[in-house]
């Protein structure tokens, strides 16, 4: 008998048994032609991309949101959020929020006296995940008795300033992020039930340490390029708290993964859906983690539909951008969405790009 996983009524949009769920998938032909497969994880398993997201990724986050006045004061508490288009079962969703959680115990306290020039340099704002501090870092950090502040990623950042005042910790111990939220859509009400019932999770009981985030996970069923999900995506986000920056800025996640997806938007959609539908990630985002096709996917996908007698969707005759569809949707995201190219993560097995791109917009 399995066990049971706890849910809560706003963590799922479906509700459906497997058997009322419906499915995109063409009989004997062993294509998805929405990329929803359904045994996804048993050649592309999860681990394989989890060790290439950037370690400093939440404190980049945390870092970021300072620096755009949303934490309140140095050392504040805040959320961390994000967007998971194409999320399949959920596997993957629920391990990146893990991640995100590991990461935010490891932003470590920094001593809080004011700091000269050479000192901002050697400043350690994330403890490394695998290893305990040194004894030089540990030095660094002071002992509890002194007050406190978190100075999160100044290499990818500015280096706090030597006039900068030093206010309150965070009144939760040691607690930086308080949620990590994450929020899955997938086109596949099948594979969408099936995440639901196995990853779905609203208000965890803390660990009895009480230094780890809560996690949330709300899963979606909806296609993504149509605007009545992108709506649901973002009630979602607001209901889940997050508040609207500016009277010019809505609510944004943190951060959105792409994950091999943009291959089957693109051959459904054409150049012009694809293009709309990054502009409305990147307005809605800090920072993308995208996994991107190469045209020999389109190759490899043209000629398996081919033999098993699949007909080519129309969009996919029609195409602009084809030998280099990778690096045209990095060009597009720096040119045209205001992102800059943080930093090419690795090449995965399958011989995809995984690049993290960052908004350039600071408000």
């Amino acid at each position: 008998m399995s066990e049971e996983i706890p849910r809560t009524a706003d963590t799922c949009d479906c509700g459906k048994s497997e058997a009322e769920s419906k499915t995109i998938i063409v009989p004997g032909s062993g294509a998805a032609p929405y990329g929803n497969f359904h045994s996804y994880y048993k050649f592309n398993p999860v681990q394989e991309r989890l060790p290439h997201f950037p370690q400093e990724l939440v404190a980049w986050v945390y870092k970021t949101k300072c620096d755009e006045g949303l934490v309140g004061q140095a050392g504040g508490v805040t959320d961390v959020t994000f967007l998971d288009i194409g999320c399949n079962e959920g596997d993957l969703s629920s391990e990146f929020a893990n991640l995100l959680i590991r990461q935010a115990q490891h932003l470590t306290p920094i001593q809080s006296k004011p700091l000269n020039n050479s000192q901002s340099e050697q400043d350690v704002h994330v403890k490394d995940i695998d290893h305990e501090p040194t004894a030089e870092h540990a030095s660094a950090a002071g002992d509890s008795s002194r007050a406190s502040s978190y100075d999160v990623l100044h290499e990818l950042g500015k280096p706090r300033r030597r006039s900068e005042e030093i206010e309150e910790a965070p009144k939760r111990d040691g607690i930086m992020i308080n949620r990590v939220v994450g929020i899955c859509v997938d086109l596949d009400s099948l594979l969408i039930t099936r995440a639901c019932r196995r990853h779905s999770v609203s208000a965890p009981d803390r660990h009895l340490d009480g230094d780890r985030p809560m996690k949330e996970l709300h899963f979606i069923h909806g296609n993504i390029t149509e605007t009545a999900t992108q709506y649901d995506v973002l009630s979602k986000l607001c209901a889940s708290g997050a508040k609207a920056e500016s009277a010019e800025q809505p609510a944004r996640f943190d951060i959105v993964l792409l994950l091999s997806v943009t291959m089957w938007i693109h051959i459904h959609h054409g150049d012009e859906g694809l293009r709309r539908l990054l502009k409305w990630v990147s307005e809605h985002t800090r920072c993308i983690v995208v996994e991107l096709h190469g045209w020999r996917s389109y190759q490899t996908l043209t000629k398996r539909w081919k033999r098993a007698g699949q007909p080519l969707p129309e969009p996919l005759k029609t195409l602009t951008w084809r030998q280099d569809v990778d690096d045209r949707i990095l060009e597009f995201l720096q040119n045209e969405c205001g992102f800059v190219l943080q930093r090419r993560l690795a090449e995965t097995h399958w011989s995809r790009k995984l690049v993290w791109l960052t908004s350039s917009h600071q408000l």
